[in-house]
């Protein structure tokens, strides 16, 4: 112990335990975080292309149920109905937020998959395989370009990102002090 002028110092916090030493974030990590990004971006893109190109038709005919169904009825009579137009508005929000919501998850996947955090690696792989089987429907089924295009670019990407983080170096900075088998 060390004295001060008012007296003894009381002993500061224990020392961290030593374990494995996380070794430096890996090229390979770093390579699939920015495909990641790009999945991200590819797929929001594919998604929000096919919304703004098929939704105006399926909103005709899920407004028009919606029109003579009872609760359609009830809401009139009370003078709170509305028209197709603000309909159409609140599809749109509601497919707006849940882009985004998706958006904010998979980035904040991918930010802690690169801080290290190997729990993140799963959920990333099964969103990979989402994706994968996204791009292959879409790849088999007629879609404008406009939707067909990026969904495959994410598909392809999302394989290459999948592939990085499963890499050694990857999986030696992701999982510290795991043995290799």
């Amino acid at each position: 112990m060390t004295q001060l002028p008012f007296g003894p110092r009381p002993p500061g916090p224990p020392a961290p335990p030593e374990g494995p030493e996380r070794p430096e974030r890996p090229a390979d990590l770093v390579l699939s975080v920015r495909i990641w990004i790009f999945v991200i971006v590819a797929m929001a893109a594919s998604l929000a292309a096919q919304i703004l190109l098929t939704a105006d038709d399926n909103l005709r005919s899920a407004y028009h149920e919606f029109e003579s169904s009872q609760q359609m009825k009830d809401a009139r009579a009370q003078g709170v109905a509305f028209d197709f137009e603000q309909f159409r508005t609140m599809a749109y929000v509601v497919w707006a937020a849940m882009i985004g919501f998706g958006v904010v998850v998979g980035g904040a996947l991918v930010l802690l998959l690169a801080k290290g955090k190997g729990w993140a690696r799963p959920i990333l792989d099964f969103a990979g395989a989402l994706v994968l089987a996204v791009a292959l429907l879409t790849l088999v089924s007629s879609h404008e370009p406009y939707v067909a295009v990026p969904a495959i670019l994410g598909g392809v990407a999302a394989l290459g990102a999948l592939m990085m983080m499963h890499t050694a170096d990857s999986t030696a900075f992701l999982f510290p002090g795991r043995s290799r088998r």
